[in-house]
């Protein structure tokens, strides 16, 4: 197949590897499968979001920097020299049942 040996490719070693991949593939499905099974395509949903909710959103507010604000001159009056300035951290999240219900 190719003039240079150091490209060429052993087949059996080939179709030993599509064998391996198979063989993973399918136990990967069964894995899967048997989760499904066992808590089912809803529950799955259910502890993604309340993973999310509980653990994620914490997590991308304490990575959020700090975010830094200054004021810039609005008039001629303003005063330049010392501009006010604010710094915005957010903290603890808090998270609380609906207390307003829109008609449907």
């Amino acid at each position: 197949m190719f003039e240079d040996e150091q490209y060429a490719i052993d087949p059996q070693l080939f179709e030993e590897d599509i064998e391996g991949q198979d063989a993973w593939q399918e136990a990967c499905w069964a894995v899967i499968s048997a989760y499904f099974d066992e808590k089912g395509l809803v529950r799955q949903q259910l502890d993604s979001f309340d993973e999310f909710v509980q653990t994620i959103v914490q997590k991308i507010v304490e990575d959020t920097p700090l975010i830094e604000l200054q004021s810039e001159k609005l008039s001629y009056n303003d005063d330049l020299d010392n501009p006010a300035q604010f710094a915005i951290k957010f903290g603890q999240i808090y998270l609380s049942r609906p207390t307003h219900w829109e008609k449907d």
